[in-house]
């Protein structure tokens, strides 16, 4: 009986030193899924809209999303859902916020409060609020922090 009740007890080590790994992976895996749905994320950008800032090939983007919408300010480049094409990201940068002029098309626009105006650096092709007009805060998604990829150009945005 002792052979016996030495291998319940060699089995419970194992599966209690198993289930605690099996616990703290779980636990990590909850952090991280946190951490980037809540916290941070991550964006590919692709097209010629933001040439210089952004390789047209494809830049991964680093996003805070924890940013307070109200505290947009011009210079900021963003990703947001598209207003013309609610199933896309666009990536862009903020030229105006709630209360500012722009010239569209020689006519003065005030952007409205709870909206940016937002444009590529590339005005020559680019889709953007000359477009589609003032973007409500709300299709916010993040405001970009760093670049990723290509590893050539990492750094801060």
């Amino acid at each position: 009986q002792s052979t016996w009740d030495s291998r319940i007890r060699s089995c419970e080590m194992l599966v209690g030193g198993f289930g605690r790994r099996v616990w703290v992976v779980a636990r990590s895996f909850a952090m991280a899924s946190v951490l980037f749905d809540q916290v941070t994320g991550f964006s590919w950008a692709t097209g010629p809209s933001m040439l210089p800032t952004l390789d047209h090939t494809g830049t991964l983007l680093l996003l805070d999303k924890l940013f307070q919408h109200n505290r947009v300010k011009t210079g900021d480049i963003v990703v947001c859902i598209s207003p013309i094409e609610p199933d896309k990201l666009v990536c862009k940068r903020v030229r105006a916020v709630a209360g500012d002029t722009v010239n569209v098309h020689d006519e003065l626009y005030t952007v409205p409060q709870g909206h940016i105006w937002l444009l590529g650096d590339n005005k020559y092709q680019s889709r953007d609020s000359r477009e589609y007009g003032a973007v409500p805060l709300a299709l916010l998604r993040g405001r970009v922090i760093w670049r990723i990829w290509p590893f050539g150009r990492f750094g801060p945005l």
